[in-house]
């Protein structure tokens, strides 16, 4: 028996020589009439306390030597080091989230990046120190509540990662090296926490917690468990790890707890709440491990201040784990993985890596065509031919429906009522735990993990049951309700796996091994999935994710499905999110079955890893012909632009606004260019400030292009000397050259202006020319043989010298642009005047931005005969100048093609003068002009009249309210296009234009409804205008819901 100890008052104690000072100054007042505490007594702590640090040592030692993995392999696998950032994800992001799982792109995108803010172990203390004293200088008025602050907050590390990620393995190799002396400098009472282990329903001490998993059977009693418990107190020694917060078996998981004392008696969840919030062992260093969406969740004051995250494993570590595995076959093992980058690009999880190494360790089919179901699919039939499970039932369908019912109720644990309701024996669940799977390297499959709460040993096994259930075993009926919630976020990794399972020869590796299979059903259920997959594709609206479905098609590795996927493809194929190196292959994969040429707009994208590389070295072997390829706003760099430059020959255009490249990669670039000869439609490099040099370069290579924009690059009069000189040289015409954003002034106008014959479209608004410069560029379009095409001299200072010139040079002018030019009443009559005067109608004239009188109103509606296009953003234009307007349009014997009145406070009265002339209008913008419901419903009553549909009418951000909508769904069949986005117009509104659109069976090309805060009932009745509509905009009315209800 464990001899009570009493103490009644603070003291200091001796422990292994080292002088510790009690926190608290009075445990509790003792029986006793002697207020000191007898050496004999100290002897007995003392030797009390060496002996449970000794066992907590030991206990740790073994727990950490015994390394775990979902296979593994006789010898003892040495834990490899994980990558890991101080900058995991906002916990509001991450909250987000309808689930977390590792196989997620984002997840994927994480590790690929590069860890600018990686750390190591040995830093996570001192990171958590230094963030808790910014915060208390902050929060804290005083010195000692300042150092207080940093004592209870600043000992504190929490670690996140996604399940499987190596979380665990990694607070065992932090442990291991705490009791080599590493990490901190000196430890005491070293205290290793599983939290599955814990019981959570029993009122328990402080210190029979800490022991509950650690040592469960040391003898406690109240005395003594009070003199250690002030001992672990007061030593700034003591480490804590906590492993697993997130499998708390807790109702109240988010929940503030009560503040608890030392010497309390609660349940285990309090005290671990308040441990983490520094309210119990301040001095204590405590570090841990959760899932990040569990420990975000946790109330701020036991929320860790300092957090970081594991990313999983980088190229080294995952070299040092396959060298392990593997052993003297890893080099060939690794040569054959990277044949297939999409099941690569998942091996940074080291379950992926280790399941991929044991299919090549026992398999000799390479990777080539392979994919992570066939992967999966492998090992189940490992597991089903072991020897442990000969004579006994695999019972892998009703494995399936556990995982299944656990993804349906977002479960993840799984006790034994869960598994009597799938029907799976206890015996099954012992084979389940641990089997023996091959013989040849001894390695051992973990499908279920856990004792009183079981779980899957990684989400990726929940994950492809869940799909094999869904495919192979559920009705119809269920089956279409999958359907349609297949695009939600949390079925990313599940349909992947669906996909997979519509391969033939991986359905026939499977089918023996579950039991209740039916061809006719998978082949159904097959059928299926691809009529959906091409039903999404063809609807414009709904088919957001080119990505996504890359990967439907690389699992389910057909071509024939391939080719008829890429007969719906738009011929703009937008890439968003992460673009990973394993999406190339997928992606070529879909192009070379293409019988089209495509764009590739990875403009939102953000590339990780060698990903454009990859992209770029995939076009170019395999020939694939790619109209567009567009890397903007991808912060490429240099190392990108190279590149793109070896797939010139395969490229027409490329886009790389905002890429931020330099001389450097602009040089070589420019080199490739040369060398391939390659004749390019389009180069836009807008944003990269590679200055006079590097536009030098580019202007070198000027005969190779047709159209070029060098906006905002730096540009200056020396390059610009260059530009000019080579465009002298051509022999043809450019058809763009767009020099906005650069400062240019009157000396580079006045260059420019030699050789605007070789130029049929000039840009270059925003470079600080006046009035010289515009006089010399105007006088030069004068004596043009061939009218320009289009002069955009926007935002330069335009005075009346130059409006007359510009005035002379419209008849060799088609379009014209003149935004923000200041110009006065007099300079538009002008202008307006020299317009009305043309033999022939110009195609467009720009003059948003500029203020106009009622003057100036009345002379541009004069030469209305003579414009097709006109826009008058942003102009101040009023009722007045819009009834003036009106009478002029309404006048028109052929009607305007387009006029954009935007951001003018012409009200409902003025729209009511427009719907007088509107048809004379074929497209009408009014975005922003502070029209009311009845100058909307004025417009729609003039509409129902019109024997020619409008083309495009946009209305957004008006408050037309609901009597607006009301009155739009009377006359839709009268427009083609439409954009009611930010209206107001209700759920009644919507409700009533849907049910026009499939009364009418109106077919149309666009419909922006978004932003009007509609209800599921008004979603709901906009699914049956899916087919008729080309273009639905419903984002920011629960669209999610919208997508769910198709």
């Amino acid at each position: 028996m464990e001899t009570d100890v009493t103490l009644d008052h603070a003291d200091h104690v001796i422990l292994a020589g080292e002088l510790h000072q009690h926190f608290h100054q009075h445990f509790y007042q003792a029986d006793t009439s002697n207020n000191q505490v007898s050496a004999d007594t100290k002897s007995k702590i003392v030797e009390k306390a060496e002996k449970m640090k000794t066992m907590l040592t030991n206990s740790a030692q073994i727990a950490c030597d015994n390394m775990t993995s979902p296979i593994e392999i006789s010898q003892a696998i040495k834990p490899v080091t994980l990558t890991m950032t101080r900058k995991p994800q906002r916990p509001d992001e991450e909250l987000a989230k309808e689930s977390s799982n590792l196989h997620h792109r984002s997840n994927i995108a994480e590790v690929r990046q590069k860890a600018q803010d990686e750390i190591t172990a040995d830093k996570m203390f001192e990171i958590a120190r230094n963030k808790a004293s910014r915060e208390a200088n902050v929060k804290c008025s005083s010195k000692a509540a300042i150092e207080q602050f940093v004592e209870r907050r600043g000992n504190t590390v929490g670690v996140v990662g996604q399940a499987g990620i190596g979380k665990t393995t990694s607070l065992k190799k932090w442990v291991k090296s705490i009791i080599n002396g590493q990490i901190v400098a000196q430890v005491s009472f070293l205290i290793l926490i599983f939290v599955r282990a814990m019981n959570f329903s029993n009122e328990c001490n402080l210190l029979e917690c800490l022991l509950s998993s650690c040592l469960p059977n040391w003898e406690h009693s109240t005395e003594s468990d009070k003199s250690l418990l002030s001992m672990i107190n007061n030593d700034p020694h003591v480490v804590i790890a906590i492993d697993g917060l997130d499998e708390a078996a807790v109702d109240n998981f988010g929940e503030s707890v009560s503040h608890v004392g030392l010497f309390s008696r609660s349940n285990p969840w309090t005290f671990l709440m308040n441990l983490l919030g520094g309210n119990l062992l301040p001095k204590a260093k405590k570090i841990v491990t959760s899932r990040p969406g569990q420990l975000y969740n946790l109330p701020p004051d036991s929320r860790p201040l300092c957090i970081v995250q594991i990313l999983g494993l980088n190229d080294v570590a995952q070299d040092d784990l396959g060298r392990q595995i593997c052993g003297s076959t890893y080099p060939s093992i690794k040569k054959r993985l990277k044949e297939n980058e999409q099941v690569f690009a998942y091996c940074y999880v080291p379950v992926n890596f280790i399941l991929t190494a044991n299919y090549l360790l026992n398999s000799d089919n390479g990777m080539v065509n392979q994919s992570l179901t066939g992967v999966l699919v492998f090992t189940c039939g490992q597991y089903a031919r072991s020897d442990h499970l000969k004579g006994k039932p695999c019972e892998l369908d009703k494995l399936s429906h556990l995982a299944w019912t656990g993804f349906e109720n977002h479960q993840i644990y799984f006790q034994e009522a869960n598994f009597s309701a799938s029907g799976i024996s206890c015996n099954t669940i012992r084979a389940f735990l641990n089997t023996s799977v091959t013989k040849s390297v001894n390695l051992n499959l973990h499908i279920l993990s856990g004792d009183k709460r079981s779980y899957f040993s990684h989400l990726v096994w929940q994950e492809f049951f869940t799909a094999v259930y869904i495919m192979l075993i559920s009705s119809k009926e269920n089956f279409t309700w999958h359907l349609r919630n297949l695009t939600q976020p949390r079925y990313e990794v599940v349909s992947r796996f669906m996909f997979g399972l519509c391969d033939k020869k991986l359905f026939s590796q499977l089918q023996p091994v579950i039991g209740a299979c039916s061809t006719d059903l998978w082949q159904w259920k097959a059928n299926e999935l691809e009529a959906w997959t091409v039903a999404l594709i063809s609807s414009r609206h709904r088919f957001k994710n080119c990505l996504q479905v890359c990967v439907w098609v690389n699992e389910r590795n057909s071509e024939i499905f391939a080719r008829k996927i890429t007969q719906h493809f738009p011929d703009e194929l937008r890439l968003r999110g992460a673009l990973l190196p394993g999406d190339s292959s997928n992606l070529t994969r879909l192009l070379k079955a293409s019988s089209r040429r495509h764009d590739l707009n990875c403009s939102r994208c953000r590339s990780y890893g060698d990903s454009i590389m990859s992209l770029t070295r995939q076009i170019t072997s395999c020939k694939l012909q790619i109209s567009e390829i567009n890397f903007s706003e991808n912060g490429i760099r240099d190392d990108g632009i190279i590149s793109v430059a070896y797939c010139l020959n395969f490229v027409k255009s490329i886009v790389l606004k905002n890429c931020c490249i330099g001389k450097a990669g602009i040089k070589i670039f420019c080199e490739k260019w040369k060398e391939s000869g390659a004749m390019l439609r389009k180069l836009n490099l807008t944003g990269n400030r590679f200055g006079d040099e590097g536009c030098a370069m580019v202007a070198q290579r000027i005969v190779q292009v047709e159209s070029l924009k060098l906006s905002a690059c730096g540009l200056g009069l020396v390059g610009l000397a260059e530009i000019v000189k080579h465009l002298k040289l051509s022999k043809k015409p450019m058809d763009l050259l767009c020099l906005s954003c650069n400062s240019l002034g009157d000396e580079g106008a006045i260059m420019l202006s030699s050789c605007l014959r070789h130029i049929l479209r000039l840009d270059v608004c925003f470079c600080g020319i006046c009035g010289p410069g515009i006089t010399a560029i105007a006088n030069q379009i004068c004596l043009l043989k061939q009218p320009m095409g289009k002069c955009s001299l926007g935002a330069n200072n335009i005075d009346i010298q130059s409006a007359v010139a510009l005035s002379k040079s419209l008849p060799s002018l088609k379009r014209l642009s003149l935004g923000l030019c200041n110009l006065v009443e007099h300079e538009l009559l002008l202008i307006a005047d020299a317009v009305k005067k043309l033999p022939f109608p110009m195609e467009e004239i720009f003059l948003s931005g500029n203020s106009f009188t009622i003057s100036a109103t009345r002379g541009i509606t004069l030469c209305l005969k003579n414009l097709q296009e006109l826009s008058l953003k942003n102009c101040d234009i009023g009722v007045a100048e819009i009834k003036i307007l009106s009478k002029g349009i309404k006048k028109l014997t052929i009607p305007i093609q387009r006029l954009a009145l935007n951001k003018n406070p012409i009200y409902s009265k003025g729209a009511k003068y427009l719907a007088q002339c509107i048809s004379h209008i074929q497209s009408l913008s009014l975005h922003q002009c502070a029209i009311g419901s009845d100058g909307a419903v004025a417009i729609a009553k003039k509409l129902i009249m019109l024997k020619v549909r409008m083309t495009f009418l946009d209305l957004s951000c008006n408050p037309i309210g609901t009597h607006g909508g009301i009155a739009f769904s009377k006359c839709i069949h009268k427009v083609v296009s439409l954009d009611l986005g930010a209206t107001q117009i209700g759920s009644k509104g919507i409700q009533q234009i849907a049910a026009a659109i499939v009364t009418r069976q109106c077919q149309m090309e666009y419909l922006e409804l978004s932003y009007n805060n509609v209800d599921g009932d008004a979603l709901s009745s906009l699914v049956p205008c899916d087919k008729l509509v080309k273009l639905l905009g419903v984002h920011h009315n629960s669209e999610g819901l919208f997508r769910s209800l198709m």
